[in-house]
């Protein structure tokens, strides 16, 4: 059978501004693939002249042209009497929200972002060429309702016949426009400028499992599809009454259906006017946009897992190789150094070029530690910092990540100050306290983290190469888990090593909390019995 849909596509014109040779061929080529007629021009000045000889039923407009950008070309068409109702669907490579809010200010009606997928396009060509007419449908009944009643009032007379051939005309206008209405997968309801909901989609009930007379003569923001929450019906009743003052609203909504599963809306209000330029009714729409929203996060989570394990993986296995040769270079070339030191005169030339040996030597292990800093996810930016503050700071995020059945102790007694960055250091008691969480989740316990003032001598520093003398921080974290073997112990700080199942860990996470601690002059080291608990502090400070 024919599709008469189809049929009213072949004369529907789409003029698509874009200065991309490849991005105007693909959209020329989806379009015209499915009975639209496209007509390109390659910069702002011609899409106007093009606008000028003759008028398409939309626009898809690049955001991003030389000359003149598409929010100029936009601003134009809308203050031309000719050009203002054409729909212009922009086009951009950025999915920056300040750029869309300037679109939708310079009279936009949507937004299709780079790279372009086929079906989003001809899903937003298609609802606005259908809500256009919708919207020109509506206008007209309104129009001619307009008339009609002029006309009674004038000749005061309207004949049976004519009342009958004007009833079946709106009749099929009625069965026209409801057949529009309910076609497309949006879900759209008509609003009286006072927020009453006039007519809704079957969609939109659809998406309930209700029907019309639940909802209709309501306030919209009352209806069901906002009582799960009453920060969103406020939000809903001011965007109401913010369109019918004439503001095109648009922000994205979450709605959880009764069987648990999470939606997320792309919404907005659309006020429409009268030739005189009043607000007579206003269009609300929404596209479910949950499983794109859900891929698009767990495609970036995936990504940025890869980009960081792969680089963590390459840098790491470099570094650790470079360190492990170079290491045993310097070993041998140091120890000869001084073994030569003590035999060469004192205050000869021998002795000083040794001892700038040896000096090179130091340089050359610094520039090892230089080189194993590049392996970690982040460059430190230390500056004065309250590590109890963070420590609490952390605890208030966890508490309501954990079960009840975890206590959290703290006993946080310095404030002190060290030169730290703040973000790595919270990345470290994120982790270890998380995983002590972990480690308690299947019988409950007690984490505790304790943070104490501590003077580290010199005989203390001797045993750590890598502390100084003086006053530091200690930190313990401590749980009463399932504790762990010494096997297991050995290796908690290796890259990439999780005694968690498939896809419930990446095994970087102490890792990373032990090169942290390492870059800020500190020491780790973890204590843990079978079924008794762990706890991870410095090694042998205290």
């Amino acid at each position: 059978m024919n599709d008469p849909r189809r049929k009213k596509q072949d004369h529907r014109e789409i003029l698509i501004v874009e200065d991309t040779p490849t991005s105007l061929q693909y959209l020329t080529k989806i379009l015209t693939g499915h009975g639209y007629r496209v007509r390109p021009a390659t910069d702002g000045p011609l899409a106007l002249q093009s606008v000028a000889a003759r008028v398409p039923d939309m626009i898809l407009l690049d955001v991003k042209m030389p000359d003149m950008d598409g929010y100029e070309v936009c601003r134009r068409l809308k203050t031309n009497e000719r050009s203002r109702r054409i729909p212009v669907i922009f086009i951009s490579a950025l999915n920056d929200l300040s750029e869309k809010v300037k679109g939708f200010k310079a009279g936009g009606v949507d937004y299709i972002t780079k790279p372009f997928e086929a079906e989003e396009v001809l899903a937003r060509v298609r609802t606005h060429l259908n809500m256009k007419e919708l919207t020109e449908d509506l206008e007209r009944n309104v129009s001619e309702r307009t008339e009609r009643l002029t006309l009674v009032n004038e000749q005061l007379q309207q004949e049976i016949a004519e009342r009958k051939r004007v009833e079946k005309e709106l009749r099929k206008n009625d069965y026209t426009l409801r057949a529009i209405f309910n076609q497309t997968f949006q879900f759209i309801g008509l609003l009286e400028p006072d927020g009453t909901l006039l007519k809704a989609n079957k969609t939109s009930l659809d998406f309930r499992g209700i029907e019309e007379k639940d909802v209709i003569g309501k306030p919209f923001w009352e209806t069901i599809w906002w009582q799960h929450s009453r920060d969103l019906q406020e939000r809903i009743r001011i965007a109401v009454h913010r369109a019918a003052r004439g503001e095109f609203i648009r922000f994205e909504t979450f709605h959880p259906l009764p069987d648990g599963s999470p939606h997320f809306i792309d919404f907005s209000l659309k006020p429409v006017r009268d030739d005189a330029g009043n607000v007579t009714f206003l269009i609300s729409e929404g596209w479910d946009i949950t499983e794109r929203k859900l891929a698009e996060d767990e495609k970036k989570e995936l990504e940025s897992r890869l980009r960081q394990a792969m680089k963590m993986e390459a840098i790491g296995t470099l570094a650790g190789g470079i360190a492990h040769d170079f290491n045993n270079i310097l070993s041998a070339i140091m120890g000869y150094t001084e073994l030569s030191l003590f035999e060469a005169p004192e205050g000869s030339v021998l002795e000083a070029h040794l001892h700038e040996v040896f000096n090179a030597t130091g340089r050359a292990k610094d520039l090892v530690q230089q080189i194993l800093m590049f392996s970690r996810q982040t460059e430190q930016q230390l500056k004065p910092t309250k590590i109890g503050l963070i420590v609490k700071e952390a605890l208030k995020l966890l508490r309501a990540s954990l079960p009840s059945t975890i206590d959290i102790h703290q006993d946080i007694k310095s404030s002190g100050l060290v030169m730290a960055d703040p973000t790595q250091i919270h990345q470290v008691v994120m982790n270890l306290c998380t995983n002590a969480g972990h480690a308690m989740e299947e019988k409950g316990g007690v984490l505790e983290v304790r943070l104490v003032d501590l003077e580290l001598d010199a005989s203390m520093a001797t045993r750590h190469p890598d502390m100084k003398p003086g006053p530091h921080l200690e930190l313990t974290v401590s749980d009463t888990g399932h504790g762990m073997t010494s096997g297991v112990l050995s290796r908690i700080f290796d890259p990439f090593f999780s005694t968690k199942g498939k896809g419930q860990g990446t095994g970087l996470g102490l890792s990373v909390v032990h090169g942290i601690v390492k870059s800020h002059g500190g020491t780790i080291h973890a204590n843990s019995v079978p079924e008794k608990g762990t706890s991870i502090k410095p090694e042998s400070v205290a």
